[in-house]
């Protein structure tokens, strides 16, 4: 008699694509859908005070990606293990840069800087951010 393996094991979630997602000080990102939000309700912000911009959340720790880009699921998963930090500096982002995100129900999420306009941080309204974004959402 033969028996099929049973899998025990969650699958592995699918990425979700979100292409030239802006971010401004008036809106913000979240990991659930609809991903874009017109207020500040969102997993993600974008903040500019003090001596700079920065990526925070109330809920969601960040971990910038270092070295070389090509983050994925499970280097994320590495990183985010034991983060804690709810906001990340930009001062050291380029284009390329990547971010790693977490939310409190488990969802992750890989940011990659594409624009950042910053140069003006301590003019109202003027700096932005333009990332793509994939998630993966718990299963």
């Amino acid at each position: 008699m033969s028996s099929s393996p049973s899998s025990t094991a969650p699958a592995t979630p699918q990425p979700e694509a979100y292409s030239q997602q802006r971010l401004d000080e008036q809106n913000s990102l979240s990991l659930k859908e609809p991903v874009e939000q017109e207020n500040r309700k969102g997993d993600i912000r974008f903040v500019c005070k003090a001596i700079g911009c920065a990526l925070e959340s109330d809920t969601s720790v960040i971990v910038q990606l270092l070295g070389k880009p090509g983050g994925s699921l499970d280097s994320c998963r590495l990183l985010l293990s034991g983060a804690k930090v709810h906001s990340f500096s930009l001062s050291a982002a380029a284009a390329g840069s990547e971010f790693c995100v977490k939310d409190s129900s488990g969802d992750i999420a890989l940011l990659t800087v594409q624009i950042k306009s910053t140069a003006l941080w301590d003019t109202p309204g003027v700096s932005f951010l333009m990332a793509d974004m994939t998630v993966w959402r718990k299963v």
